[in-house]
C-alpha cells in the first residue's frame, strides 16, 4: 500500500478526462485589468485577501505606475503638473469610468479628509474579506492534503503567499497616501491655519478619451495626495517582499501545471471568482481613496458641453488665460468664437454684485 493511500481523496487523484492550461490562464487572462483594479488602493470587503491572476505584475511594482495618456491642468496656479501619482490616476480610471459614470462627458469631484473616527474603525472592513479568504484558501488546501496532491498544496501556498505580499505592497503605498493626509489634516487643525493651505484648488483632469473631462476640487493641503508619487519609506523592506512575491508566483506556475486536475479546477475556480470581483470591484466604496479621502462626484448629463462647465468653474481673468492657453478654452478675439464667448458669458453665473445692480434697475 502507498503511503498516502489512506487518503480518503487518493482514489480520484488520477481522475483527469481532459487537461487544463492553467499555466496560460494565471499568466495572461485579467492581468492589466487587475493591476488596474488594486491600484486604485480601494478596500474590499469580498476579495481583499482572496488570490487573484496576474500576480506578477504586482510583485513588479506595475499597478503604482501611472497610467499613459492622463493630463493634468492646475487652473487655480496657471500651471500644469509634471505627473499625477499613479494611485490617482487608477483610482479615477476606475471611478469614472464605473457604470453610473461611463457616459458622462464631465464628472466634477470634491475632495476632503476621511473623518477620523472613520480611521479608527477601519479595523471591521479588514474582518469580512479575510475570513473569506482564511475559508477558501483552507477548503483548498485540505482537498489538497486529502488527495496527496503535493504539488497541489505547494501551489495553494504559492497562492497564499501571493496574496500575503499583495496585502504588503499595497499597506505600503497606503501609509505613504496616509502620511500626505495627515499632514493636511494636522493644517487644518492648527489653531491659525495658514490660509493657504485651505483654499480650494481646481484640478483639470484629461483621461485618455479627450471626450471626458474631470473637474477636481479640493483644499491646497491635500495637493501631494495627488501629485507626490507614493513610494514606500522601507525600500528594503519592499524590495524583499517583491522578491518574495516573484518566488511565490515562480511556485505558483510552476505547481499548478503538475497538480491534479481537481485541484487545477479549484485554483482557476478561486483565481477567476477573486479576480471577476476585483474588475468589478466588488464590495468597494467608490467614494474613498485609500481608505483616508473621501470624494463626493457629481456627473453631468452626456450632452453637456465643456462650455458650460468652464462657465461653471466661474474662472478669473488670469484662469482664462490659463485654460486659452492650454488651448481649452479658444482664443479671444477671433470672429468665428464669438458666438462660444456670448454663450459662454451667458452661462456664467451672476456675482453678488451683478445681482444688486440688476435688482436695481429692475426697481427704477
Amino acid at each position: 500500500m502507498a503511503p498516502a493511500d489512506h487518503l480518503p481523496l487518493h482514489r480520484a487523484f488520477p481522475w483527469q478526462p481532459f487537461r487544463l492550461d492553467a499555466l496560460g490562464l494565471v499568466t495572461l487572462l485579467g492581468a492589466e485589468e487587475v493591476s488596474r483594479a488594486i491600484g486604485g488602493l480601494q478596500h474590499s470587503t469580498i476579495t481583499e485577501y482572496l488570490p487573484l491572476m496576474g500576480a506578477y505584475l504586482i510583485a513588479a511594482n506595475r499597478f503604482t505606475d501611472p497610467l499613459p495618456g492622463y493630463k493634468a491642468y492646475n487652473i487655480t496656479d496657471g500651471i500644469i503638473p509634471p505627473a499625477l501619482n499613479g494611485a490617482f490616476t487608477r483610482w479615477l480610471d476606475n471611478h469614472i469610468y464605473s457604470s453610473s459614470r461611463r457616459d458622462s462627458s464631465i464628472t466634477t469631484i470634491t475632495w476632503t479628509l476621511a473623518p477620523e473616527q472613520d480611521l479608527a474603525t477601519s479595523w471591521r472592513r479588514r474582518c469580512p474579506p479575510l475570513m473569506i479568504s482564511i475559508l477558501l484558501n483552507s477548503i483548498l488546501l485540505v482537498i489538497c492534503i486529502l488527495l496527496a496532491d503535493w504539488y497541489g498544496i505547494a501551489n495553494t501556498v504559492g497562492m497564499i503567499l501571493s496574496v500575503v505580499v499583495r496585502w504588503f505592497l499595497l499597506r505600503q503605498n497606503r501609509l505613504k497616501l496616509k502620511e500626505y493626509a495627515e499632514k493636511a489634516r494636522e493644517k487644518f487643525n492648527a489653531q491659525n491655519p495658514n490660509p493657504e493651505d485651505l483654499q480650494e484648488k481646481i484640478l483639470l483632469v484629461e483621461p485618455p478619451s479627450s471626450t471626458k473631462l474631470i473637474v477636481n476640487k479640493f483644499p491646497k493641503a491635500l495637493l501631494f495626495c495627488f501629485i507626490f508619487p507614493l513610494a514606500s519609506s522601507h525600500q528594503q523592506s519592499y524590495r524583499f517582499a517583491r522578491l518574495v512575491g516573484w518566488l511565490a508566483f515562480s511556485i505558483h506556475v510552476i505547481c499548478i501545471g503538475q497538480s491534479s486536475l481537481i485541484a487545477q479546477l479549484m485554483s482557476v475556480g478561486l483565481l477567476i471568482a477573486g479576480t471577476v470581483g476585483a474588475i468589478f470591484r466588488m464590495g468597494c466604496d467608490e467614494s474613498e481613496f485609500g481608505g483616508l479621502l473621501k470624494a463626493t462626484s457629481t456627473s453631468s448629463p452626456p450632452e453637456q458641453q465643456r462650455r458650460d462647465c468652464f462657465a461653471e468653474l466661474d474662472p478669473t481673468p488670469d484662469e482664462e488665460r490659463a485654460l486659452e492657453a492650454w488651448f481649452l478654452l479658444p482664443l479671444r478675439g477671433v470672429s468665428a468664437t464669438n458666438t462660444f464667448y456670448t454663450a459662454y458669458e451667458k452661462k456664467k453665473p451672476a456675482h453678488p454684485a451683478a445681482i444688486i445692480q440688476q435688482a436695481a434697475s429692475k426697481t427704477q
